[in-house]
């Protein structure tokens, strides 16, 4: 799949598949590396620009991946 902006994806902050953070695509740099909007959880809600992130097909720290079809 070909990333586009607003595409909700899945960043990783860590390398658990079980903790992924929503985020939108809000610029495409190339077919692998885009700049997210990623979604907070907790104590302060909001967002958080995160440039040039690289696509990763397994859960990886600082990555993104498709979130899984459910």
């Amino acid at each position: 799949m070909t990333p586009s902006i607003g595409r909700i994806v899945h960043y990783h902050l860590s390398d658990r598949a079980d903790a992924p953070r929503a985020a939108i695509i809000v610029d495409v740099g190339s077919e692998t590396t885009v700049n997210l909007q990623v979604f907070t959880n907790g104590g302060t809600p909001g967002t958080v620009w995160v440039p040039h992130v690289e696509f990763s097909e397994t859960p990886k720290s600082g990555c993104w991946t498709w979130p899984p079809r459910v």
